[in-house]
C-alpha cells in the first residue's frame, strides 16, 4: 500500500530498502542512521521524507539464490525442531512493485538510500535502478556501512550517482545544497564523498567527523505507531577488534553527547508513550563514571520500573562492576547482551581483543546475583580458531548461568579479517550476497561448513535444555527419566493429532543423547485429520556430536533466569 503520508515533492527522499534473508531481526528495523540525516537536513530547511520499507513487518517467501543454493541441504524447510537453524528464504518489506507505487506519488528532486549491510546491497541496487527507471534525471545518492567500505564497487552501478562516506549528516547536507544550486562550493571541494568523474571513480575521504553532537537535532521518527527507540549517546570506538568496522564510519575516537542531551531526547520519547529504549553505542561503558551517571541520572527521572532498557551492541565484561550493574538493573535493564567472541587466549590476541576469559565468566556469576538474564555471543567459524576452542566455549557456557549467542562467522569488508580471507583465499572479494552469516561462507583446514552449522545446532539444542531447567523440567525427574520416557518413533510415523512442541522436543533431545542423532522432524503429509511425521536427516559433522557427548558427560547444564541446573550422565 503506498505511503501517503510522503509529500509529494520533497526535496530529498530518503529510502530504507527491504532486505532478503533466512529471518529477520529487529535491529535492521529501525533506520535510525536516516531518521537523523532526514533531521538535519529538515533543520537546513530542505523537505525531506523516509520511505521506510521495512516499517511494515511483512515477507514472502522467494527462491534461495542461485549461489546459495549449496545451503538447502543444511536448512531444510518445515523443519519443527525447537533447535532448529533456518529455512525458507525470505524478502522482508516492501514488494518493488509497492515501491514503485509510493514512488509513483513523489516528485523527489534528491533520492539517498542506505546501504548499511554488505549482503542486502542487491536490494540497494534493485531500490536505485527503480528510482532510475521512474526520475533518470533525479541523482540518486547512496551512504552507510558498506557503501563506506566499497565505493568503487558501488559506483560501478551505473543507478547510483554519489556515495556518502562515513558519518554522513555533514557531507549528505552540503551535496544536497550544491545538488539544489545553494551552494557556492565546486564538487571538488566536498568532503567525505565518491563520485565518477570521466570514467574513473574520485573519493574524497572524511575529514572531520562532527564533534558537538549535542547540536544534531534528535532523529526524525518513521513511524507514528513505535512504541520502542533506539538511543545513541555517543559515536566512535578506541578499540581494534579486527571484525569490526564501525571504525571506518564513526572514527576510533569516542565522540559523546552530553548526558543533558541524552535525557532531553528520553524525556521526548517518553512524553509521546514510548517506554523501551536501546542504547546503540558501540561502546557504551567505555567511559565507566559517565555510564554510571547516565543510569543514575535515569532513576532519578524515571520510577523504578517506568523504563524498559537495553544495550544490545556495547557492553564489555570488563567494564561492568557490580555498581554499574546494580545501577543499570534498577533503571530498567532485565538482559544483557555481552560478547565473549572467543574465549581462548590465543584468539584474542589475533582479534585484538581484551576480554580474558577469567572475568568474563566472574562477569556472569555477578549479573547471575543480581537476577539479570545474559546473552553470551560466541563467533562461530573465525579464520584462525579451531573446533577444539569453539566447543570449549559452548560448553563452557552451557554450565554458566547465560544464554548462549551463537553468532556464524562473516567478513564484513574494510576490515583486517575481511583482507585477511581475501590474502588466504577463503574468498572472493565482491561476493557480497555471501558476506553474511547464514550462508557460512568461509571453510578453512580447520573446519568445513558442516563442522560450523554442526556447532550452531549443538548450541541451539543446550540453550533449548537451558529453557527446559529455567522451566522447572527436571526439578522433580533426572535427565534419565525424562529421555526413557520419550516416544521411540521410527523414521517415518503416523499420528492422529498434531504432535505438540515439547513433545517433539523431548523425542529429538532423546535421539541425541540415546542414539547421537542430530535430527530434525517434519509434518511429510496432512490428510483427513491424520498427520504423517518424517524424520529429517542434516548434513552433520558425526564426529563433533560424538565428541560433544562424551564431553557433556558429567557436566551441569544452568538455567538462564534461575539458579536451576541438570546433570548430563551415563548418556
Amino acid at each position: 500500500m503506498p505511503n501517503t503520508n510522503i509529500n509529494s515533492q520533497p526535496d530529498v527522499l530518503l529510502i530504507h530498502p527491504p532486505v532478503r534473508d533466512f529471518y529477520q531481526t529487529q535491529f535492521r528495523l529501525q533506520p535510525l542512521g536516516l531518521e537523523y540525516l532526514c533531521s538535519v537536513l529538515q533543520k537546513n530547511g530542505f523537505n525531506t521524507h523516509i520511505l521506510d520499507c521495512l516499517a511494515e513487518p511483512v515477507r514472502q517467501t522467494i527462491p534461495l539464490p542461485p549461489k546459495m543454493t549449496y545451503l538447502r541441504p543444511h536448512y531444510p524447510t518445515g523443519d519443527l525442531s525447537p533447535f532448529r537453524a533456518f529455512g525458507h528464504y525470505y524478502h522482508f518489506g516492501m514488494s518493488l512493485d509497492t515501491i514503485r507505487d509510493n514512488l509513483s506519488l513523489v516528485k523527489p528532486r534528491i533520492i539517498g538510500i542506505s546501504a548499511n549491510f554488505t549482503p542486502y546491497f542487491e536490494m540497494t541496487v534493485a531500490v536505485a535502478r527503480l528510482c532510475k527507471s521512474m526520475y533518470p534525471t533525479v541523482p540518486v545518492i547512496v551512504g552507510g556501512h558498506h557503501a563506506t567500505a566499497a565505493p568503487d564497487f558501488v559506483l560501478q552501478e551505473s543507478s547510483i550517482d554519489y556515495v556518502v562516506l562515513a558519518e554522513g549528516e555533514q557531507a549528505f547536507s552540503i551535496l544536497v545544497k550544491y545538488l539544489l544550486g545553494r551552494s557556492n562550493l565546486s564538487l571538488e571541494q566536498i568532503n567525505g564523498i565518491a563520485y565518477r568523474e570521466n570514467g574513473n571513480t574520485v573519493i574524497r575521504p572524511q575529514t572531520q567527523l562532527i564533534q558537538e553532537l549535542d547540536a544534531l537535532p534528535f532523529p526524525q521518527t518513521t513511524s507514528a505507531h513505535s512504541n520502542s527507540r533506539m538511543i545513541l549517546t555517543s559515536r566512535g570506538c578506541p578499540k581494534n577488534c579486527r571484525f569490526c568496522s564501525i571504525r571506518n564510519v564513526m572514527g576510533q575516537k569516542t565522540r559523546y553527547r552530553s548526558l543533558e542531551n541524552v535525557f532531553a531526547e528520553i524525556d521526548f520519547w517518553y512524553r509521546q508513550g514510548i517506554r523501551e529504549f536501546d542504547f546503540e553505542d558501540d561502546n557504551l561503558t567505555l567511559n565507566k563514571p559517565r555510564a554510571k551517571r547516565l543510569f543514575a541520572g535515569l532513576l532519578e527521572r524515571y520510577p523504578e520500573g517506568a523504563l524498559s532498557l537495553s544495550a544490545l551492541n556495547g557492553l564489555s565484561a570488563v567494564q561492568l562492576d557490580w555498581d554499574l550493574l546494580n545501577l543499570m538493573k534498577k533503571a530498567g535493564v532485565s538482559w544483557l547482551n555481552v560478547p565473549l567472541v572467543s574465549g581462548d587466549s590465543q584468539m584474542q590476541h589475533h582479534l585484538d581483543r581484551d576480554q580474558p576469559r577469567g572475568p568474563y565468566f566472574d562477569f556472569l556469576e555477578m549479573a547471575g546475583k543480581l537476577e539479570f538474564r545474559v546473552v553470551g555471543y560466541l563467533i562461530l567459524g573465525l579464520p584462525d580458531d579451531t573446533l577444539e576452542n569453539m566447543l570449549t566455549d559452548i560448553l563452557d557456557l552451557a554450565s554458566a548461568r547465560v544464554l548462549i549467542g551463537p553468532s556464524l562467522f562473516y567478513p564484513p569488508p574494510g576490515t583486517p579479517i575481511f583482507d585477511k580471507c581475501i590474502e588466504q583465499q577463503l574468498i572472493r572479494p565482491n561476493d557480497f550476497s555471501l558476506f553474511r552469516s547464514t550462508a557460512v561462507s568461509v571453510e578453512t583446514k580447520q573446519f568445513s561448513r558442516t563442522d560450523i552449522i554442526t556447532l550452531f545446532r549443538l548450541t541451539r539444542l543446550l540453550n533449548y535444555m537451558k529453557a527446559l531447567v529455567d522451566e522447572g523440567c527436571f526439578s522433580e525427574i533426572s535427565l534419565d527419566d525424562y529421555l526413557n520416557t520419550a516416544p521411540k518413533w521410527p523414521a517415518l510415523f503416523d499420528s492422529p493429532q498434531r504432535l505438540s512442541a515439547p513433545l517433539i522436543g523431548q523425542y529429538l533431545l532423546a535421539e541425541f543423547f540415546c542414539n547421537h542423532n542430530l535430527t530434525g522432524l517434519r509434518i511429510k503429509t496432512h490428510v483427513q485429520g491424520k498427520f504423517q511425521y518424517q524424520r529429517i536427516s542434516y548434513p552433520v559433522s558425526s564426529a563433533l556430536v560424538e565428541t560433544t557427548l562424551t564431553r557433556l558427560e558429567g557436566r551441569n547444564i544452568r538455567g538462564v533466569g534461575s539458579e536451576n541446573f541438570v546433570v548430563l550422565k551415563d548418556f
